[in-house]
């Protein structure tokens, strides 16, 4: 009986022993485990913490992304209008004024076009780097897109002047930028609107001060204007000028008037520069100084150079081998430019029969201001075809002497405003005979613009001059007149 009662009580014992093994090595289990689950979670919340800190700085780039321009890492046209709105809310707090200066960069085209957006691009940066530099901690500067910046600055007062910061700008973006030991250069032209003159509303700013940078840009670029109200109505007129004129020219509206150019030896009309005239039937007569710069700005000045060509072809055939030699065209930097240009020239000779020599293009020196290479090479490739070449206004824009050298000039255009003058000014008288005698020189005939009496027209033949042109011998008249003028001549001759 104890014997049993001894095993069972080591059973017990031993099956107890196990038991407690067995809930240890459970426990130490569950710790392991509970350990191992903190150290999980402990993870978990330092990834979701990573992943929060990862999704805020994300969040906070792609804000910043969107308020930059990823170019030149100023504020872009977003951000512009942001801290426009924020910048006017504080002057009128504090009872301030406050400028947005709107710039473009001029004729930063031709730098892409001739020489590669990688050019235009490293410009664009040195640019923005200029303007940093001289704006105030106060002040902000933007680029809107392409070429276009902008800079916000409220009118403090230490003695700060809107009108020297844009005069500072125009000087210092003038400068040239080295690139790939290329010589950058370009100028800026501004428009400037004024909180509250003008307005406290941003968007009607920024238009106010694109109008005045528009008028700038009408007045000859590398300048600055203040917006006026006047100029809102001026540009207005100008986008309706230029619907107008697209349907002008599909409606035959452009007329072509014809100029005699005269020997000035013989007194006879050798030949006769075509100039083109709108017969607008809202606005009336619109002058070449009106319609050209807005066929350039739009586009249409091909178009509108191939009715001119085309139509100075067709009215001067039957003349060419009546006493007129040559017949001239003018073609603005931007035709020139056209790559198309050689193929529509030699297709208007063939329309019309007109054998290429008894064409003169003329081209003036603001071509200087493209590529100087692409315009020789485009001269050159009209020369090849047989047309003669007129440099005109020389001596009023541009002159480069030793370019005459290598361009295929045939004729020097002496502008007006210095033949006006030789009956009376020395100097004046100087500098034609001074232009006779390089053209002679060269083999290059002149064309002497602007000839208003007969006392001019006698000095010019005594200094050497071989043509002339101007209201002394005939104002600029439409076909029918000019025709009747050409057979006058030709009696008066028999």
């Amino acid at each position: 009986m104890e014997q049993r009662l001894e095993r069972r009580v080591k059973r017990e014992r031993a099956a107890r022993k196990q038991a407690e093994a067995l809930l240890e090595d459970k426990s130490r289990m569950l710790f392991e485990a509970n350990v191992r689950l903190e150290k999980l979670n402990s993870e978990l919340e330092n990834r979701v913490s990573e992943r929060t800190r990862d999704l805020e700085l994300a969040r906070r780039q792609a804000i910043a992304l969107s308020e930059k321009d990823q170019l030149t890492g100023l504020a872009n046209r977003r951000s512009f209008l942001q801290q426009l709105e924020k910048m006017l809310l504080t002057t009128q707090e504090h009872g301030l004024n406050a400028a947005i200066l709107a710039l473009d960069l001029d004729h930063f085209k031709n730098i892409n076009d001739t020489l590669g957006h990688h050019a235009g691009d490293a410009l664009l940066i040195a640019i923005a780097q200029r303007l940093k530099n001289l704006i105030r901690d106060c002040d902000s500067v933007a680029r809107l897109g392409g070429d276009e910046f902008a800079i916000i600055c409220p009118i403090t007062e230490d003695g700060f002047s809107v009108e020297r910061l844009a005069d500072r700008v125009v000087q210092t973006l003038e400068r040239p930028v080295f690139f790939e030991g290329k010589s950058l250069e370009v100028s800026c032209s501004i428009g400037i609107a004024m909180a509250p003159t003008d307005g406290n509303c941003p968007t009607d700013l920024q238009r106010y001060a694109d109008i005045a940078l528009y008028c700038t840009k009408e007045r000859g670029r590398g300048a600055w204007t203040f917006f006026e109200p006047s100029m809102g109505e001026w540009v207005e007129e100008r986008k309706r000028l230029a619907s107008n004129l697209r349907v002008g020219l599909d409606r035959d509206e452009i007329e072509v008037w014809y100029q005699p150019i005269v020997d000035l030896k013989s007194g006879k009309t050798v030949g006769v520069e075509t100039l083109s005239r709108w017969f607008q039937p809202d606005f009336g007569l619109v002058g070449p100084e009106t319609f050209i710069p807005i066929a350039e700005e739009t586009a249409l000045i091909y178009d509108l150079g191939d009715i001119v060509l085309n139509k100075a072809c067709r009215d001067m055939k039957p003349w060419l081998d009546n006493g007129i030699s040559r017949f001239s065209v003018n073609l603005s930097p931007k035709q020139l430019k056209d790559r198309h240009l050689v193929a529509r020239v030699a297709e208007a000779l063939a329309r019309h029969q007109v054998p290429a020599n008894k064409l003169c293009l003329e081209v003036t020196e603001s071509m200087f201001l493209w590529d100087q290479e692409a315009a020789k090479q485009r001269l050159e490739e009209l020369s090849d075809l047989g047309v003669r070449i007129a440099l005109d206004d020389f001596g009023t824009g541009f002159s480069n002497l030793s370019q005459l050298r290598f361009l295929p000039i045939d004729y020097l255009k002496i502008d007006r405003s210095f033949v006006c003058d030789i009956d009376h000014d020395q100097r004046a008288l100087a500098l034609v005979k001074a232009v006779f005698a390089i053209s002679n020189g060269m083999s290059i005939r002149s064309i002497a613009e602007g000839v208003e009496t007969a006392e001019q027209a006698e000095i010019l033949s005594l200094i050497g001059g071989d043509l002339a042109q101007g209201y002394h011998y005939a104002k600029p008249m439409p076909f029918n007149e000019f025709e009747a003028f050409l057979k006058g001549n030709l009696l008066r001759a028999s």
